[in-house]
C-alpha cells in the first residue's frame, strides 16, 4: 500500500465480493498499522440496479485512479474503448475524453459528457462522486434518457454513499480507537519503563538504571564524574522525622538537576548519589561550587538548611580505568569532603 490510501476489491471467506477502502495509520510519522471498511459489493450492486436497469444506462463505479470497482455489463466492461470506437476521429477525441474523464475522477467532480454510442447514435456520460469516498459513478446512456438519468445519477451517488456509511462510520471510528489505543499504550509503556528506571520520591534515575548504563557510560571524551553525599540526613530523620528527611532528599534532588542539567543524575543509595555529565575537567571545580552555592540557596517548610559533600573525577586522568573505579575515586575524594564538613560543624558522623 506504500503508505497511501485508496479502494481495491477482494473476495471474502464466504466467496463473496467487497469492496474495500484502507488508509494507513501513522504515528510520529511512521505507519504503525492499516484499517480498511468493507462494503459488499452485491449490496452495491443491488442498489444500483434499482435505480438503473429500468433505463438500460451502462453503469461503472471507480476510483480516484480510474481503476474499475462494479460494471453493470461484461459486454461494456472496457468502457471508454466503447464509447470511442465509432467517433469519427478517435485518435485524438479518444485521448481528450480519457484525459477528462480521469482528471475527473481523480479531482473528485462531477461531469456530463456527450459522445457518439456504438450505434452511432448521442449519448451521454455522467460522472458524479460519491460523497465521503474516492469513488466516482459514471453512467452512461442514451440521450433520450439525458434528464431522467442525470438526475438518477446524483440519487446513485447519495444511496450509495448512505449504504458504506456504516462501514466507513466503523472505519474512521476503528482508526480513532486504534489511533487512541496505540498511545494509550506507548504512553503507558513509557511510565512503566519510567518507574522501572527512576527513583519514586527524588525522579532522579534510580540504582536499576545505574547498574544498567554503567557498561554504556562514555569512557572516553570530556566526562566527569561525580559522587554527591547528603550530610545530615540520619541526624534530620531522628530529629526532625523522615518527612523531613524525604524534603531533604528532594531538595538535594533539585539542586543536582538543575546543576547537572544535560547529565545525568543516579540516586544509587539512601543519601547516594552519582552524576555523569560531559564536561570539561576545568569544569569539575565550577560545577562543585555552583551545586553548593544552590544547597545554600535552598530552604524547605521542615529543613532550613541543605548540605552536600562532593567529589569528582575527570576521565582524562584515568583514561585506562573502568567507569565503576572511576567513581570509587570520585567516592574517594567526596568522602574527604564530607569529613572536612563534620569537623567544621561539630556534628559526629552518622551515616
Amino acid at each position: 500500500m506504500k503508505g497511501k490510501t485508496g479502494t481495491t476489491t477482494l473476495m471474502t471467506e464466504t466467496g463473496a465480493r467487497a469492496i474495500v477502502s484502507y488508509a494507513p495509520v501513522k504515528q510520529a510519522g511512521e505507519i504503525v498499522g492499516v484499517l480498511a471498511g468493507l462494503t459488499s459489493k452485491k449490496s452495491v450492486e443491488t442498489l444500483l440496479k434499482e435505480y438503473i436497469y429500468d433505463f438500460k444506462a451502462n453503469v461503472f463505479l471507480c476510483d480516484e485512479r480510474g481503476k474499475i470497482l462494479f460494471y453493470s455489463s461484461e459486454h461494456n466492461f472496457d468502457m471508454v474503448k466503447n464509447i470511442t470506437d465509432t467517433n469519427p476521429n478517435p485518435g485524438k477525441d479518444r485521448d481528450r475524453m480519457i484525459k477528462k474523464m480521469l482528471t475527473t475522477m481523480s479531482t473528485h467532480k462531477t461531469l456530463t459528457m456527450k459522445y457518439f454510442g456504438t450505434s452511432g447514435v448521442n449519448s451521454y456520460i455522467r460522472m458524479v462522486p460519491v460523497k465521503d469516498t474516492h469513488w466516482t459513478l459514471i453512467m452512461s446512456f442514451p440521450s433520450a434518457a439525458e434528464k431522467k438519468l442525470q438526475g438518477q445519477a446524483n440519487k446513485s451517488a447519495q444511496s450509495l454513499m448512505t449504504v458504506i456509511s456504516t462501514s466507513l462510520i466503523a472505519y474512521i471510528i476503528l482508526i480513532v480507537i486504534f489511533t487512541f489505543t496505540t498511545l494509550h499504550r506507548e504512553r503507558r509503556l513509557a511510565e512503566q519503563a519510567k518507574q522501572l528506571d527512576h527513583d519514586g520520591m527524588t525522579g532522579l534515575f534510580n540504582r536499576r538504571a545505574y547498574d544498567e548504563n554503567l557498561a554504556r557510560i562514555p569512557t572516553d571524551g570530556n566526562y566527569l564524574y561525580f559522587a554527591i553525599d547528603v550530610n545530615e540526613l540520619k541526624r534530620t530523620n531522628d530529629n526532625l522525622g523522615h518527612a523531613a528527611g524525604d524534603e531533604l532528599l528532594m531538595g538535594a534532588a533539585k539542586c543536582m538537576k538543575t546543576c547537572f542539567a544535560g547529565g545525568k543524575v543516579y540516586r544509587i543509595g539512601g543519601d547516594e548519589f552519582v552524576a555523569v555529565i560531559k564536561a570539561t575537567p576545568e569544569s569539575g571545580k565550577i560545577l562543585r561550587q555552583r551545586l553548593h552555592e544552590l544547597c545554600t540557596n535552598w530552604h524547605g517548610k521542615k529543613v532550613k538548611e541543605l548540605s552536600m559533600s562532593v567529589g569528582f573525577v575527570s576521565l582524562d586522568e584515568y583514561p585506562d580505568k573502568k567507569p565503576r573505579e572511576i567513581i570509587a575515586l570520585a567516592d574517594e575524594r567526596m568522602y574527604l569532603e564530607k569529613s572536612a564538613f563534620y569537623q567544621q560543624s561539630g556534628h559526629n558522623r552518622r551515616r
